[in-house]
């Protein structure tokens, strides 16, 4: 993944090199007459690299404070589990103990 980005980043930086040439910009009401396309491409990566961050930060938090519920609700679930543990105890109905009959005696 990170090689994908180094090369991704490369491209941008190629991408931007070559292209100097001044722009006429509108983009929600602003505007502007000359704006080089290379630094139109920087702010357009930087943007969507911040963005990107952005959910997959929102998205890591929501996963860890699931993996925290879970893990509350094992640890709940082991304990009633423990409580409910009974030891089992056999009862020798066979009459015969250490290969000794115990009814004869």
């Amino acid at each position: 993944m990170l090689v994908a980005a180094l090369l991704f980043a490369v491209g941008i930086a190629v991408f931007a090199v070559q292209n100097t040439t001044a722009v006429p910009v509108q983009f929600l009401g602003w505007r502007t007459d000359a704006v080089a396309a290379s630094v139109l491409v920087l702010l357009s990566a930087a943007l969507g690299a911040v963005v990107t961050l952005l959910l997959g930060a929102a998205r890591e938090v929501r996963l860890r404070l699931r993996l925290r519920a879970m893990d509350h609700e094992l640890s709940i679930s082991r304990e009633r589990l423990r409580a409910l543990a009974v030891p089992i105890v056999v009862k020798d109905t066979s009459g015969v103990r250490d290969g000794r009959d115990v009814s004869a005696t």
